[in-house]
């Protein structure tokens, strides 16, 4: 499997020290997304975010919650550009990915 894209996804959010300021883990990745757990809730109530890149280039930013075994959507952003990613990603969360 591809790997690629939910590498670059990760870098652009700051790679290890993403992880570290964020307490992100579980990351699944596939060819077109990266998706991974949050050890609280964020802002928008979700611990789960899937970021995913799209035909245009750009990326969709999904966060759920999950309740009883049912993931539900919290919040969508959509048309998200990389070098926007990180703000994004705390403006939807909460939680900061950089210093």
């Amino acid at each position: 499997m591809d790997l690629h894209v939910a590498e670059t996804i990760l870098e652009q959010l700051g790679g290890g020290l993403f992880r570290l300021m964020t307490g992100a883990r579980f990351f699944v990745g596939d060819q077109t997304s990266l998706t991974f757990s949050l050890p609280d809730p964020g802002k928008d109530g979700a611990t789960i975010v899937k970021i995913s890149l799209t035909a245009a280039d750009d990326y969709t930013l999904e966060t759920f919650v999950v309740r009883g075994g049912e993931r539900r959507l919290c919040s969508t952003r959509h048309e998200v550009y990389a070098e926007d990613l990180r703000e994004v990603f705390r403006d939807v969360t909460g939680y900061a990915a950089r210093l």
